[in-house]
């Protein structure tokens, strides 16, 4: 599993890298500097692939509109496209420390995004041209028996998570996590799907979306959720 956590400072089993944004979010309502949120990104030690012929060295994603919502409405938390490296090592990474209006917020909203024909990136492997095939949302790469692969996703994916309990920031900065299970991608009915097959496209993308599975508080950066 991938899980997408909200820290700085990992714990003695997960040490952090981090890839920073410092801002202000939008959205109305009055704000403090010491509200807001941590995003980072844990992988698991967990088998990619049981039977070991699939094997992920790296996988990347372009990320964009990510916000935090409640009854008042949604409050937007990064405006650029951020490219994630995910780790995949077992290392908490940061991904983004955000300052947001206070409130008492209960699902987070992201894209896994497509860059558009105007838009620069940052990673030139996810624009190779302008027309829709040289444009990416996700990369993986990896070998599967034996060879190696490179996935890319030409699809913006929208992803909305409930948190397992509201989330209160009020003059506080919390910590977030994101239950990415990456053993899905390349799996279907317990058959590994080969990569580089066209027809398994659709079903490799799907795979995606469903591995963003949970999104919980997680202020001691264990990975799971806190109790309260």
């Amino acid at each position: 599993m991938i899980l997408i956590t909200v820290t700085l400072i990992g714990c003695s089993k997960n040490p952090v890298t981090s890839e920073i944004e410092n801002g202000n979010g939008n959205g109305s309502g009055s704000g403090s500097e010491t509200s807001g949120i941590k995003l980072n990104v844990i992988s698991s030690d967990e088998t990619d692939n049981p039977a070991g012929d699939l094997q992920i060295s790296e996988a990347k994603a372009l990320l964009s509109k990510i916000e935090v919502e409640n009854s008042s409405g949604s409050r937007e938390i990064n405006m650029n496209s951020l490219v994630v490296n995910f780790n995949l090592s077992g290392e908490v990474k940061q991904i983004i420390e955000k300052s947001i209006p206070e409130g008492v917020y209960t699902k987070i909203k992201f894209q896994l995004h497509k860059p558009e024909d105007f838009e620069t990136v940052s990673d030139p492997e996810f624009k190779t041209g302008n027309s829709g095939n040289q444009r990416f949302s996700v990369i993986i790469k990896g070998s599967y028996n034996g060879s190696a692969f490179v996935y890319k996703s030409r699809k913006s994916i929208n992803i909305v998570l409930n948190f397992n309990q509201p989330i209160d920031i009020r003059n506080n900065m919390k910590n977030i996590t994101l239950l990415l299970q990456k053993n899905l991608w390349f799996m279907s009915n317990g058959i590994t799907l080969n990569p580089n097959d066209d027809d398994n496209k659709d079903i490799i993308d799907d795979n995606i979306k469903r591995s963003f599975a949970k999104a919980f508080k997680d202020d001691d950066k264990n990975g799971r959720p806190d109790d309260n």
